[in-house]
């Protein structure tokens, strides 16, 4: 996975100003595939956190969903 994660890196910092039409093509195709990958892992990672904190989304806020915010006068 780091692998894979690695390679959607140097692809998105290529250059396209530097790409003819074909490779720009290619280019945009394997950005826009690679976000939809990532955007899907972080839905998953998003529903594992959900479901392991009871549907509540105390997971997503350190298990205190009605804790008062801090105002800074503690």
């Amino acid at each position: 996975m780091a692998e894979l994660i690695a390679a959607e890196n140097a692809t998105m910092l290529m250059n396209p100003a530097a790409m003819d039409e074909e490779t720009l093509e290619w280019w945009k195709l394997m950005k826009t595939q690679s976000l939809a990958r990532r955007r899907e892992a972080a839905r998953a990672a998003m529903a594992a956190a959900m479901t392991a904190g009871g549907g509540d989304a105390t997971a997503s806020v350190g298990g205190h969903v009605d804790a008062p915010a801090s105002d800074g006068d503690a």
